[in-house]
């Protein structure tokens, strides 16, 4: 497949073409080997030198992506292999890492990656950064068959290279997080930098409109006894023909499915998330939603938001399944750095933790502000 690992402007298109921008120094197809990437091992929290260890890169010529419409094979793919790492390595700190060939600058842009990638070994999450931090993608589970895939990073500095490694699974969007051990295909990579979206300057979730598609959210399921978190990004999709009326160029929603759930499951630990710009403090705020929502299944529902992890739940609203505007006041008890929605069966306003329901609802033009909060 012709690919290449580039940097262009997003021109109603989420992918770059020859005639935006020249192919960068270092290559994303490997189809003549893997010239241009290193391998860096390094925690610089607990001390240490970065440590080369290319040796952990190899270029693969046999499984290699099939092209769907010339049906033929790539002609190579970057093999990463991680083993016999320094203890405690971290992911912004260590992996695969390529040059951009031109540094995107963060007040301007962020980042979407779109790559072919198979994984070989390992159960952890592909993670997706800006080396030494400041932006990482939500973790991606990778198939064991070739498959395409498309993210974004909301980069905090500028960032002239970009980090792929694998983290140990089920972990949320928190930093730093742990490499372990496994092994990948990567193919056909994309880098393109998009204009950051225009939101209002007090609105804390840049991407809640969903025009471009459910980017830098994801759904967690949590496992009380024994304990485990386990993300299902695949629960979340683009939709882009049932959306609420009246809203000029409004292109895309998010459907959010609830299914296969832990028994008991709670409305703080399961339900979709996504992360703020910022942290809210609760000494002195509240959160404020505004979103439009339509209930898909079952046949009657409450959405319940709350900070993740408990401590701050709004009260439950019951969904229709017809498009409909809501606003909801979620009462902080500690600091938030990111807010969950969920199906839930009570409205009850005095039970503040809900067990979660499976179902299907809509989500779009959500927005959420910091008011002062109401002693």
């Amino acid at each position: 497949m012709r690919a290449f690992f580039c940097l262009a402007l997003l021109s109603g298109t989420l992918a770059c073409t020859l005639a935006q921008a020249p192919v960068m120094p270092v290559n994303g197809d490997f189809e003549k080997g893997i010239d241009g990437w290193i391998f860096q091992a390094l925690n610089s929290a607990v001390g240490g030198k970065a440590t080369r260890m290319n040796e952990l890169l190899s270029w693969e010529k046999t499984d290699t992506m099939l092209d769907p419409k010339t049906e033929k094979k790539s002609a190579g793919a970057l093999k990463v292999t991680l083993k016999d790492l320094p203890p405690n390595v971290v992911a912004h700190q260590t992996g695969a890492i390529g040059l951009l060939g031109t540094t995107v600058k963060t007040v301007e842009s962020d980042l979407l990656v779109r790559f072919d990638a198979k994984l070989l070994d390992g159960d952890g999450c592909l993670q997706i950064n800006r080396t030494w931090g400041g932006g990482s993608c939500e973790p991606i589970i990778l198939s064991k068959e070739w498959k395409t895939y498309t993210t974004l990073i909301q980069i905090g500095y500028d960032s002239p290279e970009l980090n792929f490694s694998f983290v140990e699974p089920n972990c949320e969007n928190f930093y730093p997080r742990k490499v372990v051990p496994g092994a990948f295909l990567l193919d056909n990579i994309v880098v393109t930098a998009v204009p950051k979206l225009k939101v209002e300057a007090d609105n804390l979730l840049r991407y809640g409109s969903f025009d471009a598609g459910p980017y830098l959210w994801n759904v967690r399921r949590y496992w009380e006894n024994p304990r485990a978190l386990k993300l299902a990004p695949e629960m979340l999709t683009a939709e882009t023909k049932d959306l609420p009326k009246g809203l000029p160029d409004n292109t895309g929603a998010m459907r959010v499915t609830l299914k296969d759930l832990p028994p008991n499951a709670m409305s703080h630990m399961t339900g979709a998330t996504a992360h703020l710009t910022k942290p809210v403090k609760a000494a002195d705020s509240m959160l404020k939603v505004t979103f439009y929502a339509k209930l898909l299944s079952p046949e009657k529902a409450n959405l319940q938001i709350g900070r993740v992890t408990g401590g701050s739940n709004a009260v439950p609203v019951a969904l229709t399944h017809e498009w409909k505007a809501y606003e909801v006041v979620v009462p902080l008890v500690y600091d938030t750095p990111s807010v969950i929605f969920t199906l839930v069966s009570s409205a009850d306003a005095n039970d503040k933790l809900h067990k979660v329901i499976e179902g299907e609802f809509l989500l779009d033009q959500v927005v959420v502000t910091a008011i002062q909060k109401d002693w």
